[in-house]
């Protein structure tokens, strides 16, 4: 099997680290299904959506989990948001291990040996593409956290089209580290999002106002205007990598 999708030793595993590399196996499978353009692929990926929205909410709690323990861990109001959010995710497991019906392993190995067949033009068509969406959505996101979003999803797609293509030796690894900083400083703007919607849901089912609420909308301004900042860097950044 090749590099890009394997098989890891945590496969329909879903501890902390499983969880996220079974999010990043899908995501693998269905960037080669996208590029690929084999339709039975990309009918296979949908069956496994909702799977893959559960993964997503776990995966989500979590960083929502360490990113609030980051900006305080000692305030009772705090602490006890912190617990509602560990019950959650509970939950979320739960469901995940009673209810997957995951990729099986003949899958994986048929959209593998699919993606070692990917040809050098079927990347550059995939990349201009999304990089003309990414960029299109970077023009849109002043006030606008749903293009943010957006934008961040198909930069993950970009940078594992960006693998396929360094392990044909067809893409640099420094476009690879590029899309995922991108992806990486737009995704920590959306976690602090989330972390702040879900914290003033709490609060109201609690009847609560506290200051707290202050110190995560700070945190979420901070760093939206960090990408604002960064923006023109990133839109000539993402024409570099998509080659556009």
């Amino acid at each position: 099997m090749n590099k890009f999708i394997k098989i890891s030793s945590r496969f329909n595993n879903f501890s902390e680290e499983g969880v996220h590399e079974n999010r990043v196996l899908f995501r693998k499978i269905e960037t080669a299904a996208y590029i690929t353009g084999v339709k039975k692929f990309k009918l296979k990926t949908e069956e496994y959506r909702k799977e893959f929205k559960i993964l997503g909410k776990i995966r989500d709690l979590q960083l929502e989990i360490k990113n609030m323990e980051e900006l305080v861990n000692k305030e009772i109001g705090i602490k006890k948001f912190q617990q509602s959010l560990k019950q959650e995710l509970e939950i979320e497991m739960e469901k995940i291990v009673k209810n997957s019906s995951w990729f099986s392993k003949s899958f994986i190995e048929e959209i593998a040996e699919a993606a070692e067949k990917i040809e050098n033009y079927q990347i550059e068509k995939a990349l201009k593409k999304l990089g003309i969406k990414a960029v299109n959505c970077m023009e849109e996101i002043e006030g606008d956290s749903d293009k943010i979003h957006k934008a961040r999803k198909i930069l993950k797609r970009v940078r594992y089209s960006l693998e396929i293509g360094y392990e044909k030796q067809t893409a640099e690894k420094t476009d690879v580290e590029t899309a995922k900083e991108i992806q990486e400083l737009l995704g920590s703007y959306i976690d602090s999002l989330n972390l702040y919607y879900r914290f003033c849901r709490y609060e109201r089912a609690n009847n609560s106002d506290s200051k707290l609420k202050e110190l995560f909308k700070e945190n979420v301004e901070k760093k939206y205007r960090n990408i604002l900042e960064k923006r023109e860097r990133i839109r000539s950044d993402i024409e570099k990598i998509c080659r556009l």
